[in-house]
């Protein structure tokens, strides 16, 4: 077969043959590519490919396509992929062609020039065919736009939401901190601008509200420290005038009476002068530890001075404070301070009043020490290490008188 194509090929071409070349063929062309194989500049054969381009060929076309394939020849259809039109006249009209009552636009595919007498290769899409095409393509245009637009406006409400919702929260935060709160802040895991100036506002609020805590931390430390006695822990005659009022008012609610127990650790001058200052400390603290120990939860623990303490209490059973007061005394006079290989024994004075409460004034707290004092001073002067009350007072009934 292939010697028979290159025979045929041969008279077309006066020049070289191997390239690619057309034969006519009674159904069609036949496309011929050839080239030399050769070996050391030393020819050894001829390499030939072919190609039908018959009537199975442009209906192949046709088919992948849309397009209409056909062959003229001397202004006349000789073969094409639609059949209707085979035979009929080819004369066009510019880019245009009538045939068959339809309107087609062509396209003439230049084949290699040869010698031989070869048939026109054309395409041809009619009006029908092009409208519809082009209708599609609109179609599909719109569909892309459309899902664009949808796809533009995802994204755009998605930025919108990625960026407002950081702002709206970092607003809410500032307006927050501008009336002195200090809020923990989560941090986020975004990467964007806002994010990170989010993280940022996150660390300063962190580092804000550490500084608050501290300060608090020192306020309270120093508001302890002005209300306290520092060597015992016990509260000072500063909260005194703080905290009476409010146990007048608590006393007028519950219809009770406020009672006070002043304190007096026996000869502790001498114990001064004996073991020293620091043993003497050693002795107040010690003495503030078991004053602790038994007191009562509604008691108010008080070192007004130098070795002098006060217990102030709400009560309308005068029989239970007396009894603290010697439980208390008791104690520290069984239990003496052991410090630095030294045994030191204590004793302590107590004096006992009771005040009824009308209003929260210094002359109310005056008068209820003075009473406590004048006790105190009768323990005192009738041997120490006891508990005596107040003048006026009758340890054998109920404080409140209903």
């Amino acid at each position: 077969k292939y010697q028979e194509l290159y025979r045929k090929v041969l008279p077309q071409v006066k020049a070289n043959p191997f390239g690619t070349h057309y034969v006519k063929r009674e159904d069609g062309l036949e496309v011929v590519a050839m080239s030399p194989i050769t070996y050391r500049d030393s020819p050894l054969g001829t390499f030939i490919v072919s190609r039908d381009l018959t009537q199975s060929w442009l209906d192949q076309h046709h088919k992948n396509t849309g397009i209409i394939a056909f062959f003229e020849q001397g202004g006349v259809i000789i073969s094409s992929s639609m059949p209707t039109l085979n035979g009929l006249v080819f004369d066009t009209h510019g880019d245009t062609i009538e045939l068959d009552q339809e309107t087609f636009h062509i396209k003439q595919l230049v084949l290699k020039e040869t010698n031989a007498d070869l048939p026109s290769l054309w395409f041809a899409l009619s009006n029908t065919a092009m409208t519809q095409r082009l209708h599609e393509q609109r179609q599909t245009t719109l569909i892309t736009f459309g899902i664009g637009i949808i796809a533009i406006m995802v994204l755009g409400l998605l930025l919108i939401r990625n960026f407002s919702k950081p702002l709206t929260q970092l607003m809410h935060l500032t307006k927050e901190i501008a009336g002195g709160n200090l809020p923990v802040i989560s941090k986020s895991i975004a990467k964007n601008e806002v994010a990170v100036l989010a993280n940022h506002f996150a660390d300063m609020v962190k580092a804000l509200k550490e500084k608050q805590d501290e300060i608090e931390r020192v306020h309270a430390t120093l508001e302890r420290s002005a209300i306290t006695d520092m060597l015992t822990g016990l509260y000072n005659r500063r909260y005194l005038q703080v905290v009476f009022p409010k146990l007048v008012a608590q006393a007028q609610r519950d219809n009770h009476q406020i009672a006070a127990i002043l304190i007096d650790i026996d000869y502790f001058k001498k114990i001064n002068d004996t073991y020293g200052h620091i043993t003497g400390d050693m002795c107040l603290a010690y003495f503030s530890d078991e004053l602790k120990k038994y007191s009562r939860a509604n008691d108010f623990l008080f070192r007004i001075g130098g070795e002098e303490f006060l217990v102030l209490s709400i009560t309308e059973d005068l029989g239970g404070i007396c009894q603290f007061a010697e439980k208390l005394r008791q104690a520290i006079e069984t239990t003496p301070v052991r410090y630095d290989n030294k045994t030191i024994p204590l004793t302590i004075s107590c004096g006992i009043s009771i005040s009824t409460p009308t209003e929260a004034n210094q002359g109310a707290i005056t008068q209820m020490l003075s009473l406590a004092d004048k006790a105190m001073y009768k323990a005192k002067e009738t041997g120490r290490n006891r508990v005596c009350l107040a003048p006026g007072i009758d340890d054998t009934k109920k404080l409140h008188q209903v």
